[in-house]
């Protein structure tokens, strides 16, 4: 993650060894060698002396890997920031905008369990109301702007064109078509569906996996944030079961102590 590496010892290994950067570029750029990633990181890293500096360096050395101008506004999508509006704001107080993403916290659930199936669904459902709080928390702020996954993909054109009027850049088609790098992308889904461009086709997809009690104790759980995204729940009896559960999580959101980078860690929660 950006915030645990930025303040790394070994700031060009843990770039390339523990995010996510190395594999994409190499995918998409397959005649760039690793050693020449690293020659223009090391070169870059060298002249930052701080966290910010590094993420500045960071940017640097991208564009001069890929071609990319350096006068280009650059997007940082790892879900985490969610939480790190305030550092980032404080970063950059010119300028910073962030764009949330809500989508209905099942499907997200769903998609977590196809990738791992032991996960819990009280571990799931408490990294979702941490995150709906964090929404909550910053939404009203002119410099966010939240958008639903559901809107985005059932009418992209509209959606990007509210996006592009709240970034204040002008609106081309190509934002609304998914793409790396410039070449056409096929999508990420856990459930190994390749895509030709915007699909609809993971919506309400929860309905595969879950049912029975772990639906049903998925929705209590995460009730206020399906109210929230204005999604309907499909039991009207969340309000009767998983008390304790509710109870934990709500003591957990109170406490506040969910805002240490450190605490969620030790959770795996964010």
């Amino acid at each position: 993650h950006l915030f645990d590496w930025v303040k790394s010892d070994d700031p060009v290994g843990g770039l390339l060894d523990r995010t996510r950067l190395w594999p994409t570029l190499n995918r998409h750029r397959p005649s760039i060698p690793r050693e020449e990633v690293e020659n223009v990181f090391i070169r870059t890293f060298a002249k930052a002396g701080d966290p910010r500096e590094r993420l500045l360096a960071l940017v640097e050395g991208w564009c001069e890997l890929t071609g990319g101008p350096k006068n280009t506004r650059w997007v940082e999508k790892t879900p985490r920031h969610l939480y790190e509006f305030e550092t980032l704001s404080r970063w950059f107080p010119h300028g910073t905008r962030v764009l949330v993403m809500r989508r209905d916290p099942r499907d997200v659930i769903a998609s977590s369990l196809k990738q791992k199936p032991s996960r819990s669904i009280f571990q799931m459902a408490l990294t979702g109301r941490l995150a709906h709080q964090a929404v909550t928390d910053h939404e009203q702020d002119p410099r966010v702007h939240v958008v639903s996954y559901e809107g985005m993909v059932r009418d992209p054109v509209r959606t990007m064109e509210r996006v592009c009027r709240f970034l204040e850049i002008q609106y081309d088609d190509v934002v609304a078509k998914p793409t790396v790098l410039g070449t056409e992308y096929s999508g990420n889904s856990r459930f190994r569906d390749t895509m030709e461009g915007v699909s609809e086709a993971a919506v309400g997809r929860y309905l595969e996996v879950l049912s029975g009690p772990r639906l049903e104790r998925t929705e209590a759980l995460l009730a206020p944030a399906l109210a929230g995204g204005g999604y309907e729940a499909t039991s009207s009896e969340l309000g009767r079961r998983h008390t304790i559960s509710k109870a934990a999580i709500k003591a957990i959101l109170l406490s506040g102590l969910w805002r240490s980078r450190a605490v969620r860690s030790s959770f795996r929660g964010a």
